[in-house]
C-alpha cells in the first residue's frame, strides 16, 4: 500500500511538473484563419499580387527569412527540432508539421505529438508571412480604411508584436525576467516618459511608395545600421583626476540591448597618443548573460529604458602616461554567447559599430 502510494505521488508529481512546462511553453501556434472572402489562398504571393511594394519589403526582411535564417535553422536543428520553437519562426497551425497536445516526460523532455493533416510546407517557408499579422476573423486588419476585393476592418496591429517578443514567466526556470522581454521593457518605457509609441513607430517607419505613404514592411531593428546608430548616445569623454569618463544614453524604447539574449554589446575606451595612435584598449560588457536551459540569469548590464549611465576607464597598463585623448566606441557583438551561430553570418555582421565619441586634445 505504502508502495502503491509512492508511485502514484510519483505520476502525480511528473503530471504537475509536465503540466507547468506545458503552461510554459507559450506562445502556442495560432489557429489558422479563414481564407478571406475574394482571396483564394493564405499565401503571402497572392499579397504580392496588389501590394507589390510591400511584399518585396516582406521578401527581404527578417519577417519573411524566419525560416531561412542560417542561424536559427543551426540553433534549431541542434536543439532536436523542438516543434515549439516554430510557434514564433513560423506561427500558423498550418505552419506546423506536427500538432503538439503537451508534455510527456520532462527531462528529456518527451512531447506529444501528431502528424498535422494540414500541414502546409510552403506556407511554413514564409515564416511570418502576411495573415500572421493581418487576417482576423474572416477579414484583413489595416491600418486606415481602403477598398479592397476582400473584407477589411481597421484595427491595431502593434500589440501583435507582444506574441514572440515577450517569452512568459516559467516556474520552472529561476530567470529575474522574461528570457525575452523587450515587450515589458517596452511598457516600463511608456510609463517613465509618457510616450504612446508602439512598436510600429521605429520598427516600421513611415514610407513612400508609389501608391503613397504606409509602413515599411522591412521591419528594421537590431540588424539595420540605421536604427543600430540611432540607439544611444555619448558624451563627449572627459579626464577626472585619474580615470576618463563618459556617459552613455539609452534611446530606445526597451534595455539596450534587448531581444535575443544571445545579442550582447561593449563599450571600448581606446587610448590615443599625441598622434592619435591607439595604445590601450578597456572594454566594458553591457548586456544580459543567460545560460541554459534550463536558464539562469549570470549577468545582466543592459541598460533600463531612458537610462544614462557612466563608464569609467584607468588605462593602469600606461604608467608612462602616454595617453593623451581617448576614443570611445560602443559595439554591437551578434551572437556573442553562441560562437557557432557567429560562422552562419558574416564576418562584418559580427560587430556592428554603434556610437563613438573622442575627447578634447
Amino acid at each position: 500500500m505504502i508502495l502503491f502510494g509512492c508511485l502514484m505521488a510519483s505520476v502525480g508529481g511528473v503530471i504537475f511538473l509536465n503540466h507547468l512546462i506545458w503552461d510554459s511553453m507559450r506562445p502556442r501556434p495560432i489557429p489558422t484563419p479563414q481564407v478571406p472572402i475574394g482571396l483564394s489562398s493564405l499565401s503571402a504571393r497572392e499579397c504580392g499580387a496588389c501590394h507589390q511594394d510591400i511584399y518585396s519589403e516582406w521578401l527581404e526582411s527578417r519577417m519573411g527569412n524566419s525560416m531561412q535564417n542560417a542561424a536559427f535553422l543551426m540553433d534549431w536543428k541542434a536543439k532536436g527540432e523542438l516543434p515549439y520553437c516554430l510557434s514564433c519562426h513560423a506561427p500558423l497551425e498550418a505552419q506546423q508539421p506536427e500538432i503538439l497536445h503537451g508534455v510527456v516526460w520532462p527531462l528529456p523532455m518527451v512531447l506529444s505529438r501528431d502528424p498535422n493533416p494540414l500541414f502546409d510546407p510552403d506556407l511554413r517557408s514564409e515564416g511570418v508571412t502576411c495573415v500572421v499579422c493581418h487576417v482576423r476573423d474572416g477579414a484583413v486588419v489595416t491600418a486606415k480604411q481602403v477598398h479592397a476585393p476582400h473584407p477589411t476592418h481597421v484595427g491595431a496591429l502593434g500589440e501583435v508584436c507582444a506574441r514572440c517578443h515577450q517569452m512568459p514567466t516559467s516556474p520552472l526556470h529561476p530567470l529575474r525576467r522574461p528570457l525575452i522581454d523587450t515587450w515589458g521593457e517596452h511598457a516600463n518605457w511608456k510609463d517613465k516618459t509618457g510616450q504612446s509609441e508602439d512598436c510600429v513607430a521605429c520598427h516600421m517607419p513611415r514610407t513612400e511608395r508609389n501608391g503613397g505613404a504606409g509602413h515599411s514592411h522591412r521591419f528594421p531593428g537590431g540588424w539595420d545600421p540605421v536604427v543600430v546608430n540611432a540607439s544611444v548616445a555619448l558624451s563627449v569623454p572627459t579626464y577626472e583626476g585619474d580615470h576618463w569618463v563618459v556617459e552613455l544614453t539609452n534611446l530606445t524604447g526597451h534595455r539596450f540591448p534587448t531581444g535575443e539574449t544571445t545579442v550582447s554589446a561593449e563599450l571600448r575606451f581606446v587610448g590615443l597618443d599625441e598622434k592619435g595612435q591607439p595604445l590601450a584598449t578597456e572594454t566594458t560588457p553591457i548586456g544580459r548573460h543567460v545560460m541554459g536551459p534550463p536558464f539562469i540569469d549570470i549577468d545582466d548590464s543592459s541598460l533600463l529604458e531612458g537610462e544614462t549611465r557612466a563608464f569609467r576607464a584607468q588605462f593602469s597598463n600606461d604608467p608612462q602616461r602616454r595617453i593623451r585623448t581617448v576614443r570611445v566606441e560602443v559595439w554591437k557583438l551578434r551572437y556573442f554567447f553562441e560562437p557557432e551561430l557567429r560562422k552562419t553570418i558574416a564576418p562584418q555582421d559580427a560587430e556592428a559599430l554603434v556610437a563613438t565619441a573622442e575627447s578634447k586634445p
